[in-house]
């Protein structure tokens, strides 16, 4: 039947089917009550399966798909709605022009292995906001991730698989077992490590042109494959890139990274950082980091407004709480292991100068100079200088703003003596010191005037912190102090009074108004924490204004 210009869930218009799968329809829709252009899917069951299957399918998966609408993230694509239309269960996303990762990787057979890290570190910043918060997606895969003009977006959390567990078939599966973990082909519990996985088995696929473990149209005898864990070496990948998706796809899930520190690893390599792979082979427990010349990472919203943690499958990994903080979420549960080679310059606000203490400090010297100088001039020369005592007294008017002593009155003489030797003995100190007061380093908190970008616009926030909290409290839009539940400025305060500077580096973005970036927590010269985050900004009034964080 035509379904085109049919009304679902009595607001929603379908106007042109976008692609179709296993598990359901995708339509292009118009939302009549908001005026937009939204994605309408309709999940379908399998055919011959009995009913009470079915009903059970569509319950877990609507369910799945609510706690997937509390999901804000730059890098995956929004659940705005769940509706039910004539029996059927129907989700309404987010609308991307786009094309899924597995067309692209059809139309042009392999990717660069530095565009397939920078695809995968966009995927991975969306996942591990997800993990953060115990929603997992238990469906990474080509067909998911969709490439749009100056975008990386994942869609489609737990819900495809909800579908398939209410409805499983004989071979336990629908579709392709190629991009499941381990664990999972041998039928036990999907942690968030098997995520981390199919993440590395989708982008082996893209740079080698094929799954690591190849294909087979019998599901059993892939199945069999994938749960041995023997993947071909890669062969495309280069040096960069093929360590790290040897660790992604490591058999035992405990020897895999975080998705977290996926993150880390994957921006390493668009960076072209080569000594950071070496490092994160071994996997130190600590990895020691240039803290002035090179800041490090996080990517933005722990406290995003995610779902709190619900329904999180087992994992070897401990899954923090969310906190409602400021713009930095909460500690990153993985080794910092990125060290970047190519640091991002003035990070931290500069310090200016103490002019006082400078002038004082020059000044100390020229007392005793002045004391012995005074006794020559009243003991040799005192009727050469009195005739010139109004000139002088001009002279002693202008001193240094901090001098050492006070001259009686009546001392005129020795107070010009005193001056003329400063002037003559030490001019570059003496000019300097009048100088730094007057024209100290411009303030780097000033955002207003400089971003161009989001990359600018996230160095500026940090350069004000902690040192200037007013100013980086009112970068942060109504809209994201409301999604860390209602952010107030004594929590704001709070969070910061533990941190004295912020060090970012493995800048990677999306467009001018979002950008992922490593950020590192500092305590004076010591590293607190580190971790990845994902900023989105709005401009209003000619500033950038923070706007998300995941």
């Amino acid at each position: 039947m035509e379904e085109k210009s049919r009304l679902i869930g009595s607001r929603y218009r379908l106007t042109e089917k976008v692609g179709q799968g296993a598990m359901g329809v995708v339509w292009q829709a118009y939302d009549e009550q908001l005026h937009r252009v939204v994605a309408a899917k309709e999940l379908l069951a399998l055919d011959g399966v009995d009913d009470a299957k079915i009903d059970r399918a569509k319950a877990r998966a609507m369910r799945e798909a609510r706690l997937a609408a509390r999901l804000e993230h730059p890098n995956a694509i929004r659940v705005y709605d769940v509706v039910e239309h004539d029996g059927q269960p129907w989700l309404i996303m987010e609308y991307l022009p786009s094309r899924s990762l597995a067309a692209v990787i059809s139309e042009q057979g392999t990717l660069p292995p530095r565009e397939v890290a920078r695809i995968g570190c966009y995927t991975a910043a969306a996942l591990a906001a997800a993990h953060r918060h115990g929603i997992q997606h238990r469906d990474v895969k080509p067909g998911n991730v969709l490439i749009g003009d100056q975008e990386v977006k994942i869609t489609d959390f737990g819900i495809s698989k909800a579908i398939d567990d209410g409805t499983a078939t004989v071979t336990g599966t629908v579709g392709t077992p190629a991009f499941f973990s381990p664990e999972v082909a041998r039928g036990e519990d999907a942690g968030l490590a098997s995520d981390v996985f199919s993440l590395g088995a989708t982008l082996y696929n893209a740079v080698e042109g094929g799954p690591p473990f190849g294909t087979a149209d019998n599901h059993i005898a892939m199945l069999h494959r994938v749960a041995s864990g023997s993947i071909m070496p890669p062969a495309n990948a280069g040096p960069l890139l093929a360590p790290v998706l040897f660790r992604l796809l490591a058999t035992e899930p405990e020897r895999r990274p975080s998705m977290q520190e996926a993150v880390h690893l994957l921006a390493a390599v668009v960076n072209e950082s080569p000594q950071v792979l070496e490092a994160t082979v071994v996997i130190p427990a600590t990895v020691e980091l240039p803290v002035e010349a090179q800041p490090e990472e996080k990517a933005k919203q722990d406290a995003e407004p995610v779902a709190p943690p619900v329904q999180a499958e087992p994992e070897p990994e401990p899954q923090p709480e969310p906190e409602p903080t400021p713009v930095v979420p909460e500690p990153v549960v993985v080794q910092p292991v990125v060290a970047q080679p190519e640091p991002t310059p003035v990070l931290t606000p500069p310090v200016p100068p103490q002019p006082e203490q400078e002038v004082k400090r020059r000044k100390f010297p020229l007392v005793p100079i002045a004391i012995v100088l005074l006794v020559i001039a009243v003991g040799v020369g005192s009727f050469l200088l009195w005739p010139k005592g109004g000139n002088q007294n001009n002279a002693s008017n202008n001193p240094p703003a901090s001098g050492t002593s006070t001259p009686a009155a009546g001392s005129q003489s020795q107070t010009t003596s005193q001056t003329q030797q400063q002037t003559t003995d030490s001019p570059p100190p003496q000019t300097n010191s009048q100088t730094i007061p007057q024209n100290p380093p411009p303030q780097t908190p000033q955002p207003p005037a400089g971003p161009k970008n989001a990359q600018e616009a996230i160095t500026a926030y940090y350069a004000l912190i902690p040192g200037d909290l007013q100013t980086g409290w009112s970068l942060l839009t109504d809209d994201f102090k409301a999604a860390h539940n209602n952010l107030t400025f004594e929590g704001y305060q709070q969070f910061w009074r533990d941190y004295t500077s912020v060090q970012l580096s493995n800048f990677v973005p999306q467009g001018d108004n979002t950008v992922t970036v490593t950020l590192q927590y500092m305590q004076g010269s010591t590293v607190v924490k580190t971790e990845t985050q994902t900023f989105g900004f709005v401009q209003q009034n000619g500033k950038w204004l923070i706007n998300s964080q995941g």
